[in-house]
Parts: structure tokens; C-alpha cells; sequence
């Protein structure tokens, strides 16, 4: 039987006979949401200084620009991984930043190549203790490419008297607080970590400093107030302000009935009220979303660019990838009202910084801004496929290379680019020009499929 059917078997015994801390079974969807996500992958790269190497994984070791063939270590139940030529090495209790500091040299002493990279090869089962504010607190069976939110929905959810932003992750190298609004609202996963981070979740009870968000915004409601937060990021948290909201005339109410200036801290107990806008029709809109300070729609202007959109919305975050903006835009209808597609993307990339031709956006047109990931996939007929560090201004050469080169069966003039942003693969040379998030996709010769 295959290491994924007996992963299967197992999951189906332990979610059938395992039950929380309560004497409660696990929940009725737990076991359709477990076996759904045992194909699932880490849709974002790990942090290594917060991976717990536990017995389970399996360690992928490549070197790069050296046709020597993948190697992998599985960590044995001690915490130990084992290997004629390496030796021994005690991983218990390490971090993949640790594990990697202490596995390099001896790799690096033994094996010669450019670089020599380790990384995790696939998610497994992790057992995670939820405790506090939760329908059915208990042990729950996750994987590690799964965040605290998905093990909590598995716990029945938070109470209402939970909260959603001070949420205690620990058991790992270190406690992490969890902000479930800002990771759902602002986009910030790194407030609602992934499971390989620790072993316990603690809901506490809902924070007493609340905001009150009411008006044009798209979920009014009261929000828990953190330190840092300002205007921007509660209307966010709020689900941003409508299509039709007055920006220009939001206030901010204090409990004695004050209004404060919008530059000012938000104070526990406050209220803001976000005033409807009288739109005519001869308004235009963009909206832009993704990796910028405000996301939303913005009235557009006579040609205007990507920039002058971008910095509507504040400009970009610091981790934006603004050499990968896609525009989407509404399709085309015939005479006979047909169209393959409500919207598609007009542009596989975009960057309006150096582009002599900037893309000139149309009203409706919608703008994505993605998050830097850091890395380049490799697949198809290469020698050692997989992430690899990106480098600025490298080619598709560049990164085959890195991946050990051709492989024999490979066609070396069939080569694709794949945008994740936009689901679109295009025909690319060696020489193309290779950004943040791609992947390369080396294609079989043709005789030999």
C-alpha cells in the first residue's frame, strides 16, 4: 500500500475513534474537511525559524547547479534523521532554521554544488490541544500546512463571547498571538500562522476596548480594539467602505459624543460613521485590492495608469510584488450578447515603472496587487524540480540551471511561464525575463510522450 493510503486509513481511524477533551466525537463535516485537505500544499512559503521539525517530516535536500539527484531524510520517530553517508543528527525540539544550520556543513563538506538548499517536502498530520472560547474545546488532528483558523472552525468555532484577535498560538518555539480579523480583512496571514507552529490554541474571552464601525461599510459592527490600529485599518476590519461611501467625510465619535480628528488614535468605545455619497452616472470607478494601504474603488480619471491608481490606494505595502500587478477587466459582448468570460486579464504582468507603454485603465477595471512569495517554481524535465530562491532580473536560464539543468527527455525550446495571479501560461525562451511567483515549466519532447 502507498505511504498516502495508509496516510488515508489512519486519518479515517483517528478522526473515527479520537474524541475531544469534552467527551464530545469530532465534528460531522471533520472528516470530509480533513480527507479534502490531505492533497493540500503550503499555498505560502514556511517560516523556518518557526517550523517545529517533529518525527514525520521529510527533509528535501537539492543542490543546485549540480546534477546530483534529490535526496531525502525522513526524521524518524526520536526526532533523528539517519543516513549511511551523513550519520546522525538529533532534530528534536529544532526549528527548519536550526535543523538547516546543523545538516549544511557536513552536506557542503561532502557533496560539491553552487548551493545546497533544505527544505520540507509535504504537509502531514499534526494533533493541536484547543482550549477557551470555543464550541467543543479538545485535541484536534490538523496538518501543518493548515492555519489556526481551519483547526478552530474543526473545534466548532469561536463563542460570541470569544475573541477573534488575541487568540494565543504556543507550544512553539515561541507564543504567537493570532488575529483572526486582520489575517480574514487586511490580508495579513502572518496573523493567523500555520499549524507547524505550535501544539495549543487558547481562545480567551472578547476584549472589553470595542469600536463600533456603522454606515457605508460593507460588515458594520463592533471590533476589538489592538494597539496600532487606526482609522485605515478598522474600516478594513469592517470589510472596507462600500461603493458609495463619502471618504471624504468619515467621523470618528467619542464616548462623551465628541467628534475626534481622523488623524487622531482610536479610543475604546468609540463609534465611526461612514456618511453614503451621492453618486451620478457619469461617475467612473477602479477598484484595486491586494497588497496596497486601502484597498477599494476609486474614481477613475482620463488616461490613467497603474501608478495613479496605486497611489490612490496609498501606495504599496511593504511586501507587495509590483513587478506582477494583473489588471482584470470585463469582457467584451458581441452583437448576439456573448462572452466566454465575465472578466479576464488584460495584462499577464504589469510593471508601470519601467513600461514605455503603460496600460491605459477603463472604467470597472479591477486591479490585483500580490504579495511578494520569494521564490521561483521549477518543474517538468529538469533534473532537480522545486522552489528556488528569486534573484531580481534573472532568466528563465537562470533558474533551470539552478534546478540542475535540462534533463534528457527535455525540449528545450518548449518552455512556459505560469502566473499565478492570472492562471495563464505563456510560450517563454530561455532569455525571458522571470518574476517573483512564477513557475517554469519545462515540457516533455514531443516524440517521447
Amino acid at each position: 500500500m502507498t505511504r498516502i493510503g495508509c496516510a488515508i486509513i489512519a486519518l479515517i481511524l483517528c478522526l473515527a475513534a479520537a474524541s475531544p477533551a469534552t467527551g464530545q466525537g469530532a465534528p460531522e463535516d471533520s472528516l470530509g474537511a480533513m480527507l479534502s485537505l490531505l492533497y493540500s500544499d503550503f499555498d505560502q512559503p514556511v517560516d523556518p525559524d518557526r517550523y517545529l521539525i517533529r518525527p514525520g517530516d521529510q527533509l528535501r535536500i537539492i543542490f543546485v547547479g549540480a546534477q546530483v539527484r534529490t535526496m531525502t531524510l525522513p526524521v524518524d520517530p526520536e526526532g533523528r534523521v539517519i543516513d549511511g553517508t551523513l550519520g546522525v543528527f538529533n532534530l528534536t525540539d529544532l526549528t527548519l532554521t536550526q535543523a538547516r544550520n546543523r545538516l549544511l556543513p557536513e552536506l557542503a563538506r561532502l557533496y560539491k554544488a553552487d548551493e545546497i538548499t533544505i527544505s520540507i517536502m509535504e504537509p502531514r498530520p499534526v494533533s493541536v490541544v484547543i482550549s477557551g472560547a470555543v464550541a467543543k474545546p479538545g485535541a484536534y488532528v490538523g496538518y501543518t500546512s493548515q492555519r489556526v483558523s481551519d483547526i478552530i472552525g474543526l473545534a466548532g468555532g469561536i463563542l460570541d463571547n470569544g475573541s477573534r484577535r488575541w487568540i494565543l498560538f504556543s507550544g512553539g518555539p515561541e507564543p504567537i498571538q493570532v488575529d483572526l480579523d486582520r489575517a480574514f480583512y487586511l490580508g495579513d496571514q502572518t496573523a493567523n500562522p500555520r499549524l507547524y507552529a505550535g501544539t495549543h490554541v487558547f481562545v480567551p474571552g472578547k476584549s472589553t476596548n470595542l469600536v463600533q464601525v456603522v454606515g457605508e461599510v460593507n460588515h458594520p459592527r463592533d471590533i476589538e480594539l489592538v494597539e496600532g490600529d487606526d482609522l485605515e485599518d478598522i474600516l478594513l476590519l469592517a470589510g472596507g467602505v462600500r461603493f458609495g461611501a463619502d471618504r471624504e467625510d468619515i467621523q470618528i465619535i467619542n464616548p462623551g459624543g465628541e467628534i475626534a480628528p481622523n488623524s487622531q488614535a482610536i479610543k475604546p468605545g468609540a463609534m465611526i460613521w461612514v456618511p453614503s455619497l451621492e453618486i451620478s452616472e457619469e461617475r467612473r470607478w477602479i477598484t484595486i485590492f491586494g497588497a496596497v494601504q486601502r484597498p477599494g474603488s476609486y474614481k477613475a480619471t482620463d488616461n490613467m495608469t497603474i501608478a495613479d491608481a496605486v497611489e490612490l490606494a496609498g501606495g504599496y505595502t511593504e511586501f507587495a510584488n509590483s513587478a506582477s500587478i494583473t489588471v482584470f477587466r470585463k469582457a467584451r459582448f458581441d452583437e448576439f450578447g456573448r462572452a466566454s468570460d465575465l472578466r479576464y486579464p488584460i495584462s499577464r504582468r504589469v510593471n508601470d515603472k519601467t513600461d514605455d507603454d503603460p496600460i491605459i485603465l477603463e472604467p470597472a477595471d479591477s486591479l490585483y496587487v500580490p504579495l511578494r512569495l520569494g521564490y521561483v517554481r521549477v518543474s517538468g524535465e529538469v533534473f532537480n524540480p522545486g522552489l528556488f530562491p528569486y534573484r531580481d532580473n534573472q532568466d528563465a536560464e537562470y533558474y533551470i540551471k539552478a534546478a540542475g539543468g535540462f534533463s534528457p527527455r527535455a525540449d528545450e525550446e518548449r518552455i512556459g511561464i505560469y502566473n499565478r495571479v492570472s492562471r495563464v501560461t505563456v510560450p517563454a525562451s530561455v532569455e525571458t525575463r522571470v518574476n517573483d511567483g512564477d513557475e517554469i515549466i519545462v515540457s516533455v519532447r514531443e516524440e517521447l510522450k
